[in-house]
Order: structure tokens, then C-alpha cells, then sequence
């Protein structure tokens, strides 16, 4: 019949004019095209909700939708739509793993080993998986983004993980049940599934059990083992009684393998004895509570005897207390009073303080004054009766001081001044002073503030005033007499020979005396290298200064930590030296001048090579070897014996110490 239908239909269409001219052509097309809507529609209402989702996400991406193909009598099924129904197939029908071994990484990017299942996924910016469900992943193929198939940890796989992290276990393996999780639906295996601990016992009452098989040949465990898997089954998801069960089965195989002499210990039996101990426990600890409960009851009791006892005491405290606040307030009134007269008396203070304040200042405005006049003093003796020439070299030190000199280091005199305040304070105690070393001290330290200040004529007065006339010097006036005879030659006062003919002059005084004991076992050297070195450079280029610094470089020893007495604390850039190695530096001094003098001879002899005859060079290797002589015969000898040592060296080695 639906044949002929065609062949009319075929007909029909092939004769248009005929067709619109007879009614029959109308009746039969509308029969087979209510017939070709209805088997469209029964098609599309027949697909699963997916399978819809899937075509009609297709459809729209080329412009239609299932409803216009339902209305065009095109089923789901039509060849047209071949594509579309392979791409939902390959989509919705394709098989993922639910249950298989699989590698992630932790967040601190250690690999694990777990288990996972497969599923559809969207890969981030980062190259993460993230899971999508299927109709997203239909979108996604649709789209042409995809979808990626990723593994996933299972749910259960990282609750096991988890609890494996907590118990301290290894994260390199999470375990997993001697069964597959995705096969495992009765609810103690579910159970299971989900927790570390029973999984543990799972496995090893598997393992216990393939070691024990070959004991039991009549099965007579095994039925044993299956009423125990029953109980198991029948626990539902209750943990604990999963858990006995389990134990149960862990201990019935373990019996089985020590009857037949296998040695086993299982985690178990040790989680049943760590439970027993901490049930017993529980229990002592529940009975000392029970002690503490009932002593606690009769404590109460004697807390609410206490506090009866208590609230009577505080009344009487209570009438004691507002006694004493009587008594307070005519305290407090008392007080008050005493007050008044304290801050009166304060008052009265601070207007004596005022006056004492105003007072200094008006001496110290009066001794500023008098200071100023002591320095034009100063300049105009020192204009009137200095006379031309350079002063003499300063005398040695004291070694034994007063009370009023040691006290130096503490007073303005002591250190370098800095400010104008300083500078009144040294003069004051200049003029109260009787004592010579004192009052030389505070003239040298006022004429280097002065100088410091820009007025370098009464610098040079103060200075000279503090080195004319003295027996005894302090620390700074080897500073102060350099000071005075730089300024003498460059003002053209007194020429170099002048000042180095009073340094040989004082050569014998430092002689006898070459060093002094400054912290009871630190030497500083003045006497020897001093005079060597001076009296040998001090006539040619080199100048004071320079000597003192040679010496420096020659003696290599910082000054000693720890405050010194005042000439020692002026003098830190002196010489210094352990008494142990006061020989073996003399033999250095003598071992290092050894060497600039070959140095210079060396120099002297090349440069008469070209320019003298064999009879000067002769000579001069002559001097040399006189020079070396006497420095030679300076070592091992002691300071009284150093004088003409000293003197011959100055005589012998001056050509060969310009530098």
C-alpha cells in the first residue's frame, strides 16, 4: 500500500497540471506527508535526554534545531544527518576507565601513585586538567575545543589518601582494597572504599589469607572466614563493626599460620591491643574522674562554707574600710597642705637656680671675656720677647704623676678641645691649677683650638708658651713643638739645620730614658727609633714629620686597647710594643734600615756607572759598608750602650737615608 502511495505520489509530481486539476493528487500527498511528520517526530521523542542535548547542540552551530527538522519530516535517523549522529555517538557511547592505576603530583609536586577514572576535560591556561560533565564536553566538540579525556583520582582514592597522610603513612602509594572500588556496590565495601584503616585490614587479611590457603586442605577455615565475610557484608557502613570483622578475619588466618610455625605479626592485632589499652585507660581515667567528681562535690561544699566565712569577714572589712577612708581624707587633707608648701618651696628653688643660672652665665661671659684677653696677652709677649731661632726639643716625660695629672685624661685639658664651652672650662682650670704639667697642658690644648679656629697667631703663642721654660712634657707638646717648627721654616724664622741640630741635641735625654711603661706591659717607644730616625732624615728632605711617620711604619703595632692615663692617651700615635719583643724589634729597626740603605746605595752605585769614575764608586760602596757596620753593631745592646752606637749611625748612613 505505502508503495502505491509512492508510485502516486511519483505520478502526481511529475504532472503538475493534471495534478492540480484533480483532487485525488492533494488527498494522497497530505496522507504521505502526515505520515513522514509522524515517523520524524516518534524518532526525535524516542532519543535519550542526552542524545537530544547532543543533536540539538549540533544543529544550532549550522543555524537549526530539532523542532524545524520535525516540521520538515527529517528524523534523526535521515542520512543527511549522518555526521551529526556520529559525532553524538563517539561523544556519548565512548568508554571511560572507571577504576585504574594512575600517577598525580601533590602540591609540593611530589608524584603519587592512586587510583583513578576517566573522564572528559577542559585543560586551563596552565595545563591543568579540569573535569567537565558530558554536556559540557559536547559543547566543547561542537565548539572545536575538544574534548581532552583526562584521569581523575577517585573520590574514594583520595579520601584513603588523605587519611594515609594523617596516620603518618607513605604518600608515594595510596592503598587500595584487595577489590575494585568501581565493581565493590554493597556498603561495607563501600565503606571500605572510603577509609584508610579499613583498607589496611582489607589487604592484609587478603594477604594473610593466600599465605595460609595450602594450611586448610579440608576448607574447614575457609567456612569460617565466610560466615566471618558474611558478618562483614552484614555490617553495613558502620566502620567499627566493618572494622572487628576484618580483625576477626585477620586473626582466625593468623592462628591458622602460627599452628603450622609461620611467625606473623599483624597491624591488627597491634590496632586490637592499642584499642584494649586505650579502653582500659578510658576506663581509669573515667574512675579518677569519678574520684575527682565526688571530691570536687565535697570541695564545693567547703568553698560554700569558705564563702559564708568570707562575706562576714567582708563586712567587718568593709566597716575597717570606711575607718580608713575617714582616715585617708584627713591624710589627703594634710598632704594636700604639705603640697602647697613643696610647690612653693620649688618655686622659690627655681628662682635661686635662675639667679645661679644667670650668674654663670654672667661669669662665664666674664671669663670668656678674660680669656680673650689672656690670648691678645699671649700674642703680644710672644711678638715681643720670641726670639729668632726654633725652641728647644720638649723634655722627656714624667713617670710618675700626681693626682691632679692623672686626672688629665677626665678634665677639658685632656682631650682635644672642640668647642668654645670647652675652651672657657680649660682656661678656668688653667688659672686655678699649681701644677706645671697642668697648666703646659691646657696652654697646648687651647693654642691648637685657637689654631683649629683660624687664628693661627695665637695658636703658635699658646703653644709656645706651653713648650718655653718646661721641664716635663705631656703628650701633645711633641705635636705642639712639630707644630711651631714647620711654621718657623716656612715663615723663613728658622731654617731646617737649626731644628734638626736641636733634635741631636736632645738625643742623650731620650737615650737614657727610651721607653716608658704605660698599662703595665705595653712599651711606647720615644727614645730609640725616635732619635735614630730624626737625627738621621731631619737635616735633609724628608722633615720631622715625615721621621715620626717612618717610625710608625718601623714600629707596626697599634697603640693598646683600653683608656691610658692622659700622656699615654695623646700619644697613640707613637710607637708601641710588648716589653717581651722590645729586642726583637730592635733588631728589626736595625734589620729594616739594613735594607733602605742597601736599597739606596744600589740606586746611588747604578747611577755612578754612567756618570763617575771607579774611584767614587769605590768610595761609596766604602760609606756603605761603614753604614752597615753600624747598624750591625746596634743589636744586643743595651739602652746606655746605644748613644755612640746611635751617633756613629748618624755619621755613617746619612748619604743612604734621603728617602
Amino acid at each position: 500500500m505505502f508503495r502505491a502511495i509512492l508510485f502516486v505520489l511519483v505520478l502526481v509530481s511529475s504532472h503538475q497540471a493534471v495534478q492540480a486539476q484533480q483532487p485525488l493528487g492533494n488527498i494522497l500527498g497530505g496522507v504521505v506527508n502526515g505520515m513522514l511528520l509522524e515517523n520524524a517526530r516518534r524518532e526525535w521523542n524516542t532519543l535519550s535526554p542526552i542524545e537530544r542535548f547532543c543533536f540539538d547542540a549540533g544543529l544550532r552551530r549550522s543555524g537549526n534545531d530539532p523542532m524545524r527538522l520535525m516540521q520538515q519530516g527529517i528524523a534523526p535517523s535521515d542520512p543527511r544527518l549522518e555526521n551529526l549522529r556520529g559525532v553524538c555517538s563517539r561523544l556519548i557511547g565512548r568508554e571511560m576507565a572507571a577504576d585504574v592505576e594512575c600517577t598525580m603530583t601533590a602540591l609540593g609536586g611530589r608524584p603519587y601513585v592512586t587510583r583513578c577514572r576517566e573522564g572528559y576535560a577542559r585543560i586551563d591556561q596552565r595545563g591543568n586538567a579540569m573535569p567537565i560533565g558530558l554536556e559540557e564536553a559536547i559543547q566543547d566538540g561542537f565548539a572545536g575545543r575538544g574534548p581532552e579525556v583526562a584521569r581523575f583520582e577517585r573520590p574514594d582514592a583520595a579520601n584513603r589518601r588523605r587519611e594515609q597522610l594523617a596516620a603518618g603513612g607513605a604518600p608515594d602509594r595510596v592503598l587500595a582494597p584487595s577489590f575494585s572500588c568501581e565493581r565493590g556496590k554493597k556498603p561495607a565495601e563501600v565503606a571500605i572504599c572510603n577509609s584508610y584503616e579499613l583498607t589496611r585490614a582489607d589487604l592484609e587479611y587478603g594477604e594473610l589469607w593466600q599465605r595460609a590457603k595450602a594450611f586448610d586442605p579440608k576448607g574447614d577455615v575457609a567456612r569460617q572466614l565466610q560466615a566471618i565475610n558474611r558478618t562483614r557484608d552484614a555490617c553495613g557502613s558502620s566502620v567499627p563493626c566493618i572494622r572487628d570483622a576484618l580483625e576477626k578475619g585477620v586473626t582466625t588466618v593468623a592462628a591458622l599460620l602460627r599452628a603450622n610455625g609461620v611467625a606473623v605479626a599483624t597491624a591488627s592485632e597491634a590496632a586490637v591491643e592499642e584499642r584494649k589499652r586505650q579502653s582500659e585507660e578510658k576506663a581509669r581515667a573515667d574512675e579518677a574522674a569519678k574520684v575527682r567528681a565526688e571530691q570536687a562535690k565535697v570541695e564545693a561544699e567547703a568553698a560554700r562554707e569558705q564563702a559564708r566565712i568570707r562575706a562576714e569577714q567582708a563586712k567587718v572589712e568593709a566597716e575597717a574600710a570606711r575607718e580608713q577612708a575617714r582616715i585617708r581624707a584627713e591624710q589627703a587633707k594634710v598632704e594636700a597642705e604639705a603640697a602647697r608648701e613643696q610647690a612653693r618651696l620649688k618655686a622659690e628653688q627655681a628662682r635661686v637656680e635662675l639667679e645661679k643660672k644667670r650668674e654663670e652665665e654672667a661669669r662665664r661671659e666674664a671669663d670668656a671675656a678674660e680669656f680673650a684677653a689672656y690670648v691678645r696677652e699671649a700674642v703680644g709677649a710672644a711678638r715681643a720677647g720670641r726670639k729668632p731661632g726654633v725652641l728647644p726639643f720638649p723634655p722627656v716625660q714624667k713617670d710618675e704623676l700626681t693626682d691632679e695629672e692623672k686626672k688629665l685624661a677626665e678634665s677639658a685639658c685632656g682631650v682635644s678641645i672642640g668647642t668654645r664651652a670647652q675652651a672657657i672650662d680649660a682656661f678656668r682650670l688653667m688659672r686655678s691649677t699649681k701644677n706645671d704639667i697642668v697648666l703646659r697642658a691646657c696652654r697646648a690644648e687651647l693654642g691648637f683650638f685657637e689654631l683649629a679656629q683660624g687664628r693661627t697667631e695665637a695658636g703658635h703663642a699658646l703653644m709656645w708658651s706651653s713648650l718655653d721654660g718646661a721641664s716635663a712634657s705631656t703628650g701633645r707638646m711633641f705635636l705642639a713643638w712639630l707644630t711651631l717648627s714647620n711654621a718657623s721654616i716656612n715663615d723663613r724664622s728658622a731654617d731646617r739645620k737649626s731644628v734638626c741640630a736641636v733634635v741631636d741635641g736632645a738625643q742623650d735625654a731620650f737615650l737614657a730614658k727610651p721607653s716608658r711603661v704605660r698599662d703595665g706591659g705595653v712599651l711606647m717607644v720615644a727614645g730609640l727609633p725616635t732619635s735614630v730616625m730624626v737625627s738621621l732624615s731631619c737635616d735633609e728632605a724628608t722633615g720631622p714629620v715625615a721621621a715620626f711617620g717612618r717610625l710608625a711604619r718601623l714600629c707596626a703595632v697599634p697603640a693598646p686597647d683600653g683608656k691610658l692615663d692622659a700622656f699615654a692617651e695623646q700619644s697613640k700615635s707613637t710607637c708601641w710594643l710588648a716589653p717581651s719583643v722590645m729586642t726583637e724589634f730592635r733588631e728589626r729597626v736595625a734589620k729594616r734600615l739594613l735594607e733602605a740603605t742597601a736599597t739606596e746605595f744600589e740606586e746611588q752605585r747604578l747611577a755612578l756607572v754612567v756618570s763617575s769614575t771607579s774611584e767614587a764608586r769605590r768610595n761609596l760602596a766604602e760609606k756603605h759598608d761603614e753604614c752597615r757596620t753600624a747598624l750591625q753593631a746596634m743589636g744586643g745592646r743595651t739602652p746606655g750602650e746605644l748613644a755612640p752606637l746611635i751617633r756613629r749611625v748618624d755619621a755613617a748612613c746619612r748619604t743612604f737615608m734621603k728617602s
